[in-house]
């Protein structure tokens, strides 16, 4: 008869439970871990599991103090917390700058950022770089880097360096490329930058009204290329780069868009029929253009392929066009100038399931004079006088902002960066606000018919300011060395 061995029976026993141990510890864990990712966690303040979120905020200084519903919760932020789903009132303060609060929402098992705040110093106090002759003309290049400034009747234009301790000048002589009157050049209007933020395109207006256009090189003006004389009168000042090459550029004439090649004086037909357009990066074109049905129709030509988006529009409003890319997917965005609705698609160059493009979203805003981008392309902003509308591509959330003050004739509520806009009121007063219209900051004034200048980092503003008949270039630094 076998026997069984007491040994090798405990054994097995003792197999049996640590497999059963492990397989229950196992189960646990991968459930609890399962609910972490679901955002439950074990509030041992009330005893009871709640699902949270996950807050992450920053400021610009950094180390600013947060405070959670007024409890303070880190001295140095950047910080990170794990908070139950709900609504905060999140509150940001540091020595020296104004303090900055707006309510938040933290959502179950996501992130929250708010890494934009922009902590304003609680004195600023501007100083003079330069005293200057007053502009006719400044203009900005896109990396924020550069200003150009030009004083009717003069034959040179200035290039400046932006720098808060010594900007450096550079005058630029303006050649032969420059039609003269009697010897005298005339007005100048700034078309373009391009994308290299070397090149500018220039609209001259010449004493006797004459109009030409002009490719100039900031780094090399000798080199300046007069594209009116090179092409003729069928070029005009609907004038673009296309995309990064600074040798090509579009124009509209006549309803027909071309684009034309500055050194080898080629042309090459796009589309026929334009009422308007818009370049966007290379070989892409945002365009109106009248149909067969006597409609205009917009869409996006893209390396030879024209796609139409929408075919029905009243030729008596004007389309407003903007193209962008943010988190993987490209937008288009149409804002009628005559009308009251903005349409929003989403990657309207893929096949779409039904038989047209059907759009993301549309809301109500009454004749869009401006539509833009932010400049990280996560909003969308469309202005009209003193009221806009921003929309936002992450939440998909809408946000009306109407300004207790009249915006400056003849300027725009643009985008100071990804988040803020930046006003110039009539009384020549300038603020910085963010997306929503909360944290609205005053800042300081400037020349009337101009507006603040941000640096690439934001840590210093410029301004032209002019005190009874002088007129200097400011900076304001945005830090405060005594934090």
């Amino acid at each position: 008869m076998h026997r069984v061995n007491p040994k090798h029976r405990r054994a097995a026993a003792l197999r049996f439970v640590t497999y059963g141990v492990t397989m229950t510890l196992t189960v646990l864990t991968t459930v609890l871990l399962l609910y972490i990712a679901l955002g439950y966690r074990f509030d041992g303040q009330n005893g009871r599991v709640v699902r949270s979120g996950l807050l992450l905020v920053d400021s610009n200084p950094e180390a600013a103090s947060v405070f959670v519903n007024n409890e303070l919760k880190d001295t140095a932020a950047p910080s990170r917390f794990v908070l139950a789903a709900g609504d905060y009132d999140l509150k940001l303060q540091k020595r020296g700058y104004r303090d900055w609060s707006k309510k938040v929402n933290v959502s179950i098992s996501a992130v929250r950022e708010v890494n934009y705040p922009l902590m304003i110093p609680t004195k600023l106090t501007a100083r003079k770089l330069a005293q200057v002759e007053t502009p006719s003309l400044i203009s900005q290049s896109k990396d924020r880097k550069l200003l150009l400034s030009y004083i009717n009747g003069q034959s040179t234009m200035l290039l400046t360096e932006l720098d808060p301790q010594a900007p450096k000048q550079t005058s630029l002589n303006l050649s032969s490329a420059f039609t003269r009157e009697n010897g005298q050049l005339g007005t100048f209007r700034v078309v373009e930058w391009a994308l290299n933020n070397k090149f500018i395109l220039l609209e001259h207006t010449s004493a006797g009204g004459k109009v030409e256009l002009i490719s100039l090189n900031a780094t090399k003006p000798e080199e300046a290329v007069n594209i009116t004389t090179l092409y003729g009168v069928e070029i005009t000042s609907d004038i673009h780069y296309a995309g990064g090459d600074i040798n090509k550029v579009y124009s509209l004439s006549g309803g027909i868009l071309k684009r034309y090649n500055l050194e080898t004086s080629e042309t090459e037909t796009i589309l026929q029929d334009v009422v308007s357009y818009q370049p966007y990066a290379d070989d892409t074109i945002l365009f109106t253009r009248t149909n067969i049905s006597k409609k205009n129709e917009v869409g996006i030509w893209q390396d030879k392929i024209t796609t139409v988006i929408r075919s029905d529009i009243d030729p008596a409003s004007l389309p407003l066009l903007k193209y962008a890319s943010f988190d993987q997917h490209f937008y288009f965005v149409i804002a009628l100038s005559g009308g009251n609705v903005v349409t929003v698609y989403r990657d309207p160059l893929k096949k779409p399931i039904l038989s047209k493009q059907l759009p993301l979203t549309t809301f109500e805003f009454d004749k869009t004079q401006n539509l833009s981008f932010s400049s990280s392309s996560q909003f969308i902003m469309v202005q009209n006088g003193s009221t806009f509308k921003t929309y936002d591509l992450d939440d998909f959330k809408l946000y009306t902002t109407t300004l207790p003050y009249v915006v400056a004739p003849g300027s725009i509520i643009e985008w100071a960066d990804g988040h803020h806009v930046q006003v110039t009121s009539s009384e020549t007063q300038n603020y910085i606000i963010e997306y929503d219209g909360q944290n609205q900051q005053t800042l300081v004034t400037s020349k009337p018919g101009t507006k603040l200048f941000y640096a690439d980092n934001y840590q210093h503003l410029y301004r032209y300011n002019q005190v009874d008949t002088v007129t200097s270039l400011d900076t304001i630094s945005l830090v405060n060395n005594r934090e």
